[in-house]
């Protein structure tokens, strides 16, 4: 009966290690994904400030027209550049939170292991026992 339930024990914590290691693995694909989306985000607003700023080299007009439009091209260039430190920040953050994710994913890992070898152990003192 002990050897039935130690092998059910087994089996739950086996189980249970495995839940662990499926929810890491989904973090980390959702963290890439939104690592992903957030670059494709930034080319593509890299790309229409390359838009505006080819744009600008072909406006024709009085001075005051290119004047405007400069200053509007400047503070559009100004909001890109605290949009791409925020997004930058951003994806600091993600990185950050993928490393502790890794961390617990270490530290499950270990426990994991040392579980199995504490559960190995008992199986030989049990075999022994009997």
């Amino acid at each position: 009966p002990d050897g039935a339930a130690f092998k059910e024990d087994c089996d739950v914590i086996q189980e249970k290690t495995d839940e662990l290691s499926d929810l890491v693995k989904g973090l980390h694909s959702r963290l890439d994904a939104q690592k992903q989306a957030k670059i494709d985000e930034l080319q593509e607003k890299v790309k229409e400030y390359e838009q505006e700023m080819d744009r600008l080299r072909d406006l024709i007009g009085d001075e005051s027209e290119k004047e405007n439009e400069i200053e509007a091209l400047r503070e559009r260039n100004r909001q890109i550049a605290i949009n791409l430190r925020d997004s930058q920040e951003e994806l600091e953050g993600a990185d950050r939170k993928n490393n502790m994710l890794n961390d617990k994913f270490s530290e499950v890992n270990n426990a994991l292991t040392s579980a199995t070898e504490e559960l190995t152990e008992l199986r030989r003192k049990t075999r022994e026992r009997e």
